[in-house]
This record gives C-alpha cells, structure tokens and sequence, in this order.
C-alpha cells in the first residue's frame, strides 16, 4: 500500500500491519510487484526507480531516470518476456528501462498529458503497452521492434482516463463516469470506444477511479470515489 512517503505492507488474513518501507527526501507514486510478490519495484517523486526487498524489509538498490523531460513516475508495468520495465511518467514520456542491469532502452513523448496507467500486452507473440492519459487517449504501442511506435489510438472518452485493464483481446476503461470498450485487435489505426454508463440514476454519479477483471470469476470491479466498488457480471 502507498501512502505519502512510506511504503506499508499488510497481512491480510490478521488484517494487520506487518512493517513499513519509508523514503527520506520523497514519496512513493506508484508500484509493482516482482518475483512473485517477494520484490517491489516503486516510482518515487525523485525520479528514481526503487527496488525493496519484501521478505527481508529493505530496499537493495535503485535507479535514476534520465531527467531531461522533467517527469516523475506515475506508473509501471514489466514485461517478462523482454525484461523490460516501462514507466509512465507525469511529462507524457514512457521510458523503457532493462529489468536487470537498469540500461536506459527507450523514452519517447507518448502523451500529451501526464500518463496514469500503463499495462503490458503480449498479441500473436507481439510484444506491446497500452497507456492512458489525461489527454482522454489510450494509445497501443508496439515494442517488439527496434524502435517502439504507435499501432493504434482508441479516442471517445471526454475525461483523464483513470483506469483500464485488459481481458484476452478487450479493452475496458473508465473515465469520470463512464465506461468505454474497444478490442485491441481491431484493424483501424484510430479506434473509436463505445461508452456506457453503470446505471441510471437521479443522484449525481461518482467519478469512476478504477477497474479490474476477475476472469476466473467472470466479474468486473470498478471503484468510484465514494469509495465504493461494484461488482459487474
């Protein structure tokens, strides 16, 4: 769990705290985890990448980010199958960084706004990330090539896309209150979403914040800044 500039970790079966992690001179933004659950990988407001030793409590080394776009990271996902770290940062630059020895690949303006989510996505043995910003775009980027490119843009949200995840080929996320779906697989280069609203209502609806699915279980969870989540079969 994230909170302010220390990193808590949480025994969920005694619902208890088990240590804290704490940065000095900046705050954890973002994380991952890594080597199943025994490692996490932090972003930190310094610009540097955090690696923390979860069963041994201590964080054993990090990495500097090049700062000539002046973005903190905002978001992270790894690719296993290329070792590769991708990180979102708040300049709208994605930066490609080596799982394993920390050499800079890649860092290219993927955005116009600050990106908050990426995921990495494997497609006919086709290696990509897909990203969401507040400048209202998803964008499917190919990094299978020498040097990564945009395959596809999915445009029709009207708010900073907080959330998606993916299932399969499908693309769901959410952005104020509503939801949108594309397929990731769709032969246009510019892909228009289909939007939709949870439900009607006459109270006001709560902006929507993030979104998960289970597919062993077949459900979606989406939560909105009530702090409620609902459950969507």
């Amino acid at each position: 769990m994230l909170h302010s500039n220390n990193f808590q970790v949480w025994d969920i079966e005694k619902a208890s705290r088990k240590w804290v992690l704490e940065q000095d001179n900046s705050s954890y933004n973002c994380f991952v985890p890594f080597q199943d659950g025994h490692m996490m990988i932090a972003g930190t407001s310094s610009g540097t990448i955090t690696f923390a030793d979860l069963r041994n409590r201590y964080e054993t080394f990090e990495w500097r980010l090049p700062n000539n776009q002046s973005g903190i990271p905002r978001t992270l996902c790894i690719d296993h199958g290329l070792n590769i770290i991708a990180v979102g940062q708040s300049s709208g630059y994605i930066t490609l960084v080596d799982l394993h020895s920390g050499l800079l690949l890649h860092t290219w303006k993927a955005h116009d706004g600050s990106i908050l989510n990426l995921q990495c996505y494997v497609m006919n043995d086709t290696h990509f990330i897909v990203s969401s910003s507040t400048d209202r775009l998803l964008c499917l980027w190919n990094i299978s090539k020498p040097v990564p490119y945009l395959e596809k843009t999915f445009k029709g949200h009207r708010e900073p896309i907080q959330s998606f995840d993916i299932h399969q080929n499908d693309l769901l996320s959410v952005a104020g209150h509503k939801i949108a779906a594309a397929s990731l697989d769709s032969q246009e280069s510019v892909v228009k979403l289909e939007r939709m609203r949870l439900q009607k209502s006459s109270l006001k609806p709560n902006q929507l914040t993030t979104i998960n699915i289970l597919s062993i279980h077949q459900l979606i969870l989406i939560g909105s800044e009530d702090g409620h989540i609902k459950c969507c079969f």
